[in-house]
């Protein structure tokens, strides 16, 4: 009997750090700006998610050395991928306080979603991914020791952080019960 085993169903993201004039560009962009974004109550967020495009507090021009450096990064990602997406890039900027968080979810609609953090301190709440393998939810059917048990993955926010998954992806914002939580991060989807 030869015996083998696959690993099947992987789901790569990509993490990377953008360099500091870049960080330091976007930093000074966004930061002056947060105080017009809007606090939207039920999803427990300051963001200019629901603007439009024109009215966002950061507009494409100001954005195009960022996007620049995020369409390598996103050629990159979807050549590990094997799959196809338009250079059509969306994005909003969120800034989060004490006790705020953003539940699960995705981002239906778009091929690669991705999270760039403007500025972050060490209470900032995590990124967290939830696996896509439901089987793992089940306890009675996995061995406590075998590598699919994870349920979660966590990212800590810092500073210049670009992270890309697959928009199809869950994941939430995990909330920080500091008053002196600093997380301020561009999120966007592709196409």
């Amino acid at each position: 009997m030869n015996l083998n085993s696959q690993t099947l169903f992987s789901t790569p993201i990509l993490k990377t750090a953008v360099n500091t004039k870049l960080a330091d560009y976007m930093e000074d962009l966004i930061v002056p700006k947060i105080k017009n974004l809007d606090y939207i109550k039920d999803e427990q967020v300051h963001t200019d998610y629901h603007r439009d495009n024109n009215k966002k507090i950061v507009n494409s021009d100001e954005l195009k050395p960022f996007i620049e450096v995020t369409n390598l990064a996103a050629d990159f990602y979807v050549k590990q991928l094997g799959i196809k997406f338009k250079n059509k890039v969306e994005w909003w900027v969120q800034d989060y306080k004490k006790n705020q968080y953003y539940p699960y979810h995705a981002h239906p609609g778009a091929s690669i979603s991705g999270i760039y953090y403007v500025r972050a301190n060490d209470k900032a709440g995590d990124l967290e991914f939830s696996t896509p393998n439901p089987h793992v939810y089940f306890e009675h059917h996995t061995d406590k020791k075998t590598r699919f048990k994870n349920l979660h993955h966590r990212i800590t926010p810092e500073k210049g952080l670009l992270v890309l998954f697959p928009s199809w992806l869950y994941h939430k914002v995990i909330s920080s019960n500091s008053k002196n939580i600093i997380r301020t991060c561009l999120a966007f989807n592709y196409e």
